[in-house]
């Protein structure tokens, strides 16, 4: 079955190259180890261990996830976060996790109530400091077009802001 990658997991940025095509091997020589999780029919938690399994031509396994919206983003923030990211990466996708959870792109009936975070918490969350997370928000609104490679690591928040400066 062919799934796309949930938004929640989408705000995190792409696996390296390098640690893709080992992943790839790894799962030619031993199968997946750890199944794809998936919420609304989408990849929850998986993203590259399904896209490793497509390019080996492994069968991948899959469970649904059953918790709450705060507990998908919490599995997924805590996957992701152990990953090899700079400051600036693991704060732009946090932030991109609330927009989506707080109801950007989504159905007016999906969104949180109550669900207003500050810059500690959000600071908190990516595991970076709140100058950090602010940086971030400043690199974003003063120059929007550059997420992309903020998300990518290309460039850090504070580059962006000098930059924009």
């Amino acid at each position: 079955m062919k799934y796309e990658r949930h938004p929640l997991s989408a705000s995190w940025p792409d696996m390296a190259r390098d640690d893709f095509d080992a992943l790839v091997m790894s799962i030619e020589k031993n199968g997946l180890r750890e199944p794809i999780t998936i919420m609304d029919g989408q990849i929850l938690d998986g993203w590259h261990r399904y896209q490793a399994c497509e390019a080996a031509g492994v069968e991948g396994a899959a469970v649904t996830f059953k918790g709450t919206l705060e507990q998908a983003e919490s599995l997924v923030n805590d996957r992701h976060t152990r990953r090899s990211l700079t400051a600036s990466q693991r704060a732009m996708a946090v932030l991109k996790m609330y927009e989506w959870r707080t109801g950007a792109g989504r159905p007016e009936k999906n969104v949180l109530p109550n669900s207003t975070l500050t810059t500690k918490q959000l600071s908190d969350k990516a595991g970076v400091s709140v100058a950090t997370v602010r940086q971030v928000k400043d690199a974003l609104a003063k120059a929007p077009e550059r997420a992309e490679e903020i998300k990518s690591g290309k460039v850090s928040a504070s580059t962006v802001v000098r930059d924009a400066t």
